[in-house]
């Protein structure tokens, strides 16, 4: 129960120690890094929440901390070079005037019964939250087709697949679903040049793995629901994406193009 918390305490550090890193240095990287690589490095960060770094240190070049033990009124200390010193200590008690009450409550217990009640508290709120939205959307949804929708999944080389639903109560279209992926687009007039942005956007999405990614660190945000810093690598890796989103569907697009594809984009997200 110790080493869980313990364990639970270092990553935490380390994982704190490179968010606010990576926060001072948000704009350097914005304007350095490509999208991809800021996605990546966002999901580095949450992946260092889970990796125990000190573990890939070799023995032999940090000197190890261990803990003094004692029993009753043996005192031993292990040394680095393995050996173990031993003193006797009194025969009188080490504690007095302490409440038997007091002294018999495990607070480790507590605070790993707290840790995990709220990590499982995080991904019900999260997971119901979602299956409920999901719900409400198939609902007030239908099944559409559409060529331009059907030729894009041919171009992006998309073999999974992937429905199309119109819904009237989406004014942005939106990516669902991560084993059965659905789209979802506004059931209103839109224009054949900004239907093809949109398709193109929510499938590059989807070539780009996002939900998953955003799930997996969703579950490390359940972990560490008490870190602050998880909420900004939450936050940051949903910006990366959408900006690796943009480059990659912008790629080879013209100035007139881009623009186009950019004010749909921006018009749709004002709307949400």
């Amino acid at each position: 129960m110790t080493d869980i918390l313990r364990t639970l305490l270092f990553l935490n550090i380390q994982g704190s120690v490179l968010v606010v890193l990576l926060l001072l240095l948000k704009r350097v990287i914005q304007k350095s890094f490509s999208g991809r690589a800021q996605r990546n490095l966002w999901l580095f960060a949450a992946i260092v929440f889970l990796l125990p770094v000190w573990n890939l240190i070799p023995e032999n070049t940090a000197p190890s901390i261990i803990l003094p033990y004692y029993s009753e009124n043996i005192f031993t200390y292990e040394t680095p070079d393995n050996t173990a010193a031993v003193w006797e200590m009194p025969d009188e008690k080490l504690v007095t005037d302490v409440d038997a009450s007091v002294k018999n409550i495990d607070y480790r217990s507590i605070v790993l019964s707290v840790w995990g009640a709220g990590a499982g508290l995080f991904l019900i709120l999260n997971i119901s939250g979602y299956v409920i939205f999901l719900t409400k959307k198939r609902r007030r949804s239908e099944n559409i087709t559409d060529n331009e929708f059907s030729g894009i999944l041919q171009s992006l080389d998309i073999k999974s697949k992937i429905r199309l639903r119109q819904c009237d109560d989406v004014d942005s279209p939106m990516l669902t679903g991560v084993f059965y992926p659905v789209v979802y687009i506004p059931k209103k007039s839109l224009a054949e040049n900004e239907l093809t942005h949109i398709y193109n956007h929510e499938l590059t999405h989807y070539k780009h793995k996002d939900l998953p990614i955003k799930w997996f660190v969703c579950v490390i945000n359940a972990i560490n629901w008490f870190n602050p810093c998880m909420y900004f690598v939450m936050k940051n890796l949903n910006e990366a994406c959408e900006i690796y989103c943009d480059e990659t569907v912008t790629k080879n697009m013209d100035d007139d193009r881009k623009k186009q594809y950019m004010n749909t984009i921006l018009n749709l997200v004002a709307k949400k």
